[in-house]
């Protein structure tokens, strides 16, 4: 339950761009709402009905508000804002109205002007990275993120997001 869960969360971090002072194109098309496409999805392994991300821009980074559904129509929130400079800042999550602690931190890097790196932590321990790919016309976006299960074998899943 703990490793779905974190998974969902994971999930929720998908919608991170690099904005620095003189913002490429590029850098601009993640600014917006994504929602998650659960038929080009269907490998995502969780209980998510449903996940909607809202990003806008701040000095040197973004602020995130990520909601969805999942399970038994539990409301799960997750809310950050961090630079992208790969040092861990705080990330604070809810599911079901109650602190959800599988993750603590969240730190970004970009790759290129389409690609971006993701690392969540739990007390300092890295619980996931995730690969970003945006599509060129900005109408689509690729998430990879690798975790490990219960039983430590490493998995990976694949999600889609469209901007709305």
């Amino acid at each position: 339950m703990i490793r779905s869960l974190i998974a969902i969360f994971s999930i929720a971090v998908c919608s991170i761009t690099f904005l620095g002072g003189a913002q490429a194109q590029a850098e601009n098309l993640l600014i917006g709402t994504w929602a998650l496409n659960t038929e080009k999805s269907p490998s995502n392994g969780t209980s998510m009905k449903n996940n909607v991300s809202k990003i806008e821009a701040v000095e040197g980074g973004i602020h995130m508000v990520n909601e969805g559904l999942v399970g038994q129509d539990q409301i799960f929130r997750v809310e950050f804002t961090a630079k992208f400079d790969g040092k861990d800042y705080p990330w604070k999550g809810t599911i079901g109205g109650k602190p959800f602690s599988a993750v603590d931190t969240i730190a970004y890097q970009k790759i290129d002007d389409y690609t971006y790196q993701v690392t969540e932590k739990a007390k300092g321990q890295v619980t996931d990275t995730q690969k970003w790919v945006v599509s060129k016309d900005g109408k689509t976006r690729t998430v990879t993120m690798t975790s490990k299960d219960a039983q430590g074998q490493e998995k990976t899943q694949t999600l889609v997001y469209n901007k709305q």
